[in-house]
């Protein structure tokens, strides 16, 4: 099965990037860490070397061309493999997330306990642990 070459995601901001010259040709044979290509960014110039070794099937994006992230712009496959010619050259696809429907509840939401007003018109919140170790009358060392 032929391995795809994509455009690399170089920085945060990388929408797109630029091909300037693919070093290696339609049916050369191609070892991992080989030169393929020289792409640009809004930033940089950077080489693109090969990720699996095999024979360049296709180029799906050609020198001057300005490519999306993630986007197939060729292939590396065995000899003989053939890539088809309606191959779409979009995003690579990432699976969707499963979405689950989650019921509701029509159960009201009750309140526990309610805040306590204390002389000056403060109202307490909640309780912290120390106030919950001496309630509940726990030594401070094991709250």
């Amino acid at each position: 099965m032929a391995f795809e070459i994509i455009m690399p995601k170089l920085g945060v901001d990388m929408q797109e990037g630029e091909i300037i010259e693919w070093k290696k040709q339609e049916g050369d044979v191609v070892n991992e860490g080989d030169i393929l290509l020289e792409i640009m960014s809004d930033k940089t110039n950077m080489e693109l070397e090969a990720e699996d070794s095999g024979v360049l099937l296709k180029i799906t994006r050609q020198a001057g061309e300005t490519v999306p992230v993630t986007e197939v712009i060729g292939y590396i496959g065995a000899e003989g493999e053939v890539v088809a010619d309606n191959v779409d050259s979009a995003p690579a696809a990432e699976p969707a997330p499963k979405v689950e429907e989650v019921a509701t509840v029509e159960a009201p939401v009750v309140a526990t306990q309610a805040p306590v007003v204390h002389e000056g018109g403060k109202v307490r919140a909640g309780l912290c642990l120390g106030d919950l170790a001496v309630r509940d009358r726990v030594p401070r060392q094991l709250a």
